[in-house]
């Protein structure tokens, strides 16, 4: 095989790959949209890449043969890109399957956050324990792509129990009794 057809081959494959990648893009446009990642290549890199044909198919393209992509390709990709992720997460609305597990954590788990003495609910869900903690992980990860898009509603529902969980900050909780025997030891 000489130069020229190794070459020729393997731009077959690409031109190849990336119809096979655009034509996914096309049928699961709304499905990588609701992973709100801020781009395409993170769209592919999730967990979910072991159990998806397709999203496994897209996380080896980029692996493999996004390097190798025409100059029209990557304009084509960054149109892609930008239907699909927009400007990033924070501006997508949010989903309200997802407030509404937040509103049960909180509702689940307010006695744990009103324990953190944060000022802010925000700052409930940015703590070391939000590595560990399922709840805490989501509500971090809530907080961090969706406050910005979230409803007046939204925002009114969430204030509510912020001032329920967090109130005036740490000074106006009850004395917990282990701080309390502490401080009088």
């Amino acid at each position: 095989m000489t130069l020229r057809s190794a070459l020729h081959t393997a731009m077959a494959s690409v031109q190849a790959s990336f119809a096979q990648f655009i034509n996914i893009l096309q049928r699961r446009k709304s499905d990588l949209q609701d992973l709100g990642k801020t781009s395409l290549e993170a769209c592919f890199m999730t967990n979910k890449s072991n159990q998806d044909k397709d999203l496994t198919f897209g996380r080896n393209f980029f692996r493999r043969k996004a390097s190798s992509l025409s100059d029209e390709q990557k304009e084509e990709l960054g149109k892609w890109e930008k239907e699909i992720c927009g400007d990033g997460v924070a501006l997508r609305p949010a989903d309200a399957k997802e407030f509404n597990r937040l509103l049960e954590i909180l509702e689940r788990r307010k006695k744990d956050l009103q324990n953190f003495g944060k000022t802010s609910l925000e700052a409930c869900f940015m703590t070391n324990q939000s590595n560990q903690d399922k709840d805490l992980k989501f509500g971090r990860n809530y907080f961090s792509r969706k406050a910005l898009s979230l409803s007046d509603e939204q925002k009114e529902e969430l204030g509510k129990w912020e001032k329920e969980i967090c109130g005036d900050g740490v000074a106006l909780r009850p004395a917990d009794d282990k701080e309390f025997n502490r401080l009088c030891d």
